[in-house]
């Protein structure tokens, strides 16, 4: 599964840094090399390990089965006469 299809909530035990909400769900973004959760209002920058710590998909599957790697798109460059 993708990493940007994966929906997930905070299931960790420590409390919930301002902003965050026990009762949202959370997407990832990936922008600038660079990972960072959301909930559609709010967003902040995260590292992998600490996202599969905190949080636990909703989308009945587990981390193991979630793609965190870059997708590479193949590009084609045409020159202009």
């Amino acid at each position: 599964m993708k990493l940007e299809d994966v929906r997930f909530k905070w299931t960790s035990g420590m409390a919930c840094p301002s902003g965050i909400y026990l009762d949202r769900i959370y997407h990832c973004i990936k922008k600038q090399g660079k990972l960072y959760f959301s909930d559609g209002n709010f967003e902040m920058e995260i590292e992998e390990v600490a996202l599969k710590n905190i949080f636990t998909p909703t989308n009945d599957v587990t981390w193991n089965e979630v793609e965190f790697t870059d997708e590479v798109k193949e590009t084609k460059q045409f020159k202009t006469k």
